[in-house]
């Protein structure tokens, strides 16, 4: 996709309409916006990138304002939409026949962030359009796991030779099938090696997970308090720096959902012991402020950090770069700016260094290996 620079208030517009749920937002405050001067390529284009077209085509729907903009950006928003239903009701029917067969060998199974928000926060499976699905199993049971996978069809996509070469050692299998959604089968939902985060995945299987019934498939969904910290240390990790207003937007709905239920001291405690405080922070902040989360302002007190860091975080990740995207110098900086104190800073300088020297050390031995 081609770059975009949405001007103010095509970003205005972008965060009124395409926020869940439209709670608040009236007709009139939006019509007022369509009158200023918009360039629709550059909203559609920041539509798609954010994956926010299906829900912005639902929330004009609903305000009855379809009309009131350009029929091609109007079409465009339809077909996203409608090709987001369709493609998730596919995903959901593997994802069924997954979980069960994985159920029949007595394998439990967390479903983690898209899938498992789409119809459970959503309530909706068109709102919440995902690429793939990302499923946590326990590690002494990934091999039998990979197996029901492979009987299914599905075939390994791992790059071992990457891994070696870059010396990481990522804690997930990826799957491929012919017409079928990407599966991801996770034995951690973080990357040790790239973060100073301390995810407990043990945790999470003790009394992090909720079993829910999809269809009548029983699965398990990470309780809300666990699945608000995940998805900030989704959110901001060096792989995905704020790249997506949808994560934003998804962290919104889950406090809308559980608004009467979340318990945010829990959220606090999680946070602090997973040394994510910082990251927490600053997505329930951009989720509060752009797109209205319900979120204490005494939690993100008890979140804040050093006012210098607070202060530098809230310049990189303005309203406009959030929108039209992060520079490199920026993701650089953010990258030590969001460990919770100076000893995950330092520890990403450390592991940078040493894996630059695994880099070049396993680069010759594997030239070496090639010439045999």
């Amino acid at each position: 996709m081609k770059d975009f620079h949405l001007t103010e208030s095509g970003r205005k517009l972008l965060f009124l309409v395409g926020r869940f749920p439209l709670d608040g937002i009236s007709r009139e405050e939006v019509e007022g916006i369509l009158d200023k001067s918009i360039s629709w390529e550059d909203f559609l284009k920041a539509s798609l990138k954010h994956n926010l077209a299906p829900l912005i085509y639902c929330n004009l729907k609903k305000l009855e304002l379809c009309e009131a903009l350009p029929s091609y950006t109007i079409d465009v928003l339809k077909g996203a939409y409608f090709s987001s239903v369709a493609r998730n009701i596919l995903f959901y029917k593997e994802l069924y026949q997954i979980i069960q067969i994985l159920e029949s060998k007595k394998i439990d199974v967390v479903v983690l962030k898209g899938a498992a928000l789409a119809r459970d926060i959503y309530k909706n499976v068109a709102l919440r359009p995902f690429g793939d699905v990302d499923l946590l199993i326990k590690a002494d049971r990934v091999e039998e796991a990979c197996q029901c996978l492979e009987d299914l069809g599905y075939k390994k996509n791992f790059n071992r030779e990457f891994n070696v070469l870059f010396g990481y050692d990522f804690p997930f299998i990826k799957f491929f099938a012919h017409q079928s959604l990407p599966v991801e089968l996770h034995w951690n939902v973080i990357n040790l090696d790239l973060t100073t985060f301390s995810f407990d995945v043990d945790e999470i299987w003790r009394e992090g997970k909720v079993e829910i019934r999809m269809n009548g498939t029983k699965m398990y969904v990470m309780k809300p308090e666990y699945c608000l910290v995940h998805l900030a240390i989704h959110l901001s990790s060096v792989k995905h720096h704020f790249e997506k207003l949808i994560w934003l937007n998804d962290i919104s709905a889950l406090c809308y959902r559980y608004k009467k239920d979340f318990d945010w001291n829990l959220v606090v405690d999680i946070a602090s012991r997973f040394q994510a405080k910082t990251c927490t922070y600053i997505s329930l902040l951009l989720a509060n402020n752009l797109f209205s989360a319900t979120v204490p302002l005494q939690t993100l007190e008890r979140l804040r950090p050093p006012s210098l860091i607070d202060f530098s975080l809230r310049s990189i990740l303005t309203e406009e770069h959030l929108v039209n995207g992060l520079s490199n110098q920026q993701k650089r900086a953010l990258k030590y700016l969001l460990p919770d104190n100076f000893k995950g800073r330092l520890k990403l300088v450390t592991n940078r260094l040493l894996k630059f020297k695994d880099f070049e050390k396993n680069k010759e031995e594997m030239k070496k290996n090639a010439g045999r």
